[in-house]
């Protein structure tokens, strides 16, 4: 059966390098890069408004339902994420194993790998662990 498989976590987390690898493991594999998509439509990952974060999902959804045609995994490298999203990426995406991965870590490895990363600024990063 098919997989698809979902990493989700805060910026410089790893999510990116831990798909590759996992496609790698796996064989067979197909990464799609949802913050490529959102600067291909947006010109940022961050949507101007609702209208344009669902030209994200059509777009995200389209390109599942491509490569699972390729592949037996499709392992999507993702940042935020609600039960809503979920739905509308994989609207009509049938007889597929579905997987949620959490990559989550501490305050300060996350200034440590966003400083590694060129940011200057602790603030947005410290905002999100205020929740």
């Amino acid at each position: 059966m098919k997989r698809i498989i979902i990493f989700i976590g805060h910026s410089a987390g790893g999510k990116t390098s831990t798909a590759h690898k996992l496609a790698e493991r796996l064989g067979d594999s197909k990464v799609i890069k949802v913050d490529e998509i959102k600067i291909k439509i947006s010109g940022s990952v961050f949507g101007k408004d609702d209208n344009e974060r669902e030209l994200w999902f059509k777009e995200i959804n389209k390109q599942i339902k491509e490569e699972l045609s390729k592949f037996d995994n499709i392992i999507v490298d993702e940042g935020f994420f609600t039960k809503e999203y979920f739905n509308k990426i994989l609207r009509g995406v049938e007889d597929v194993r579905r997987f949620v991965v959490e990559i989550n870590y501490s305050l300060e490895e996350h200034v440590r790998r966003n400083r590694e990363r060129g940011e200057k600024d602790d603030e947005p990063v410290k905002r999100m662990y205020d929740l």
